[in-house]
């Protein structure tokens, strides 16, 4: 199995990837969570005084992730059949509804 269609398993939800595409999909799951709390925390003003950096850091931290995710999905996607073709199946997926709301 190539590493693309390794990582095509991991990352679709749709896919039988395993035990990497649950840990994979469990981390998702989490920092996104994380996400929501860190949002809503700080929106307290005393809170976002004391943890800014914190805040910052870790949105930081998830901009460069969830990049890496596009990407790696932009990439692997061509393991999909519906996708196949190297260019016109990225521009494909990449105009999908789901594919527009990761990158925006």
């Amino acid at each position: 199995m190539t590493f693309r269609r390794r990582l095509y398993l991991t990352l679709d939800p749709s896919e039988k990837g395993g035990i990497a595409e649950r840990i994979f999909e469990i981390i998702l799951i989490s920092i996104i969570l994380l996400n929501i709390v860190a949002i809503i925390l700080s929106s307290i003003k005393e809170l976002d005084e004391k943890y800014q950096d914190y805040f910052r850091d870790f949105e930081i931290f998830s901009l460069v992730f969830f990049t890496i995710e596009y990407i790696a999905r932009l990439y692997s996607i061509v393991e999909k059949r519906r996708y196949s073709h190297p260019v016109k199946g990225r521009l494909r997926f990449a105009a999908t509804p789901l594919a527009l709301v990761d990158l925006f």
